[in-house]
C-alpha cells in the first residue's frame, strides 16, 4: 500500500509552474539549477499526463 501524497499545487497552478520551470531549464546559468528544473518539470508533466515541452510551447529558448 502506498502512502497518500500531499497535494502541494493545484491543477490550475501546475501549468504556470511548468512554464516557470521551463524558463529556468532553458536559461539558468548554473547546470544544477537547469537539471533540477528539468527533472521537476518532467515529474509534474507526467502527473498531468502531458509531455513537459507541450506545457511550455512558445516560451524559452528551446521551444519550437
Amino acid at each position: 500500500m502506498s502512502e497518500p501524497r500531499l497535494k502541494l499545487i493545484s491543477a490550475d497552478e501546475a501549468p504556470a509552474l511548468m512554464v516557470l520551470l521551463g524558463l529556468l531549464d532553458d536559461t539558468a546559468p548554473i547546470e544544477d539549477i537547469r537539471r533540477a528544473a528539468g527533472e521537476m518539470r518532467f515529474r509534474i508533466g507526467s502527473r498531468l499526463g502531458c509531455p513537459p515541452r507541450q506545457a511550455v510551447r512558445g516560451y524559452g529558448a528551446g521551444s519550437s
